[in-house]
């Protein structure tokens, strides 16, 4: 199976976690690398809501320079 069809370089994210020891749970900042989307989250449920969102193509992330459609997204 060639790797490059289940993984389109359309869904390529980053996840970027706080290194704060003191920080409850999960946080941090996924960022869609195609389009530069960006959404900042606090806990695990955020993160999964978010990925879940995308997948859906609903596209919670807006671009950078637009106005979000959701209060918890943040450049």
């Amino acid at each position: 199976m060639n790797d490059s069809s289940r993984l389109p370089k359309t869904r390529l994210y980053a996840l970027k976690l706080v290194a704060d020891p003191a920080a409850c749970g999960l946080a941090g900042r996924l960022e869609h690398i195609p389009s530069g989307r960006l959404f900042d989250f606090a806990d695990g449920a955020s993160l999964l809501s978010i990925l879940a969102h995308e997948q859906a193509g609903g596209y919670l992330i807006e671009p950078p320079g637009s106005s979000p459609e959701g209060p918890s997204a943040s450049r």
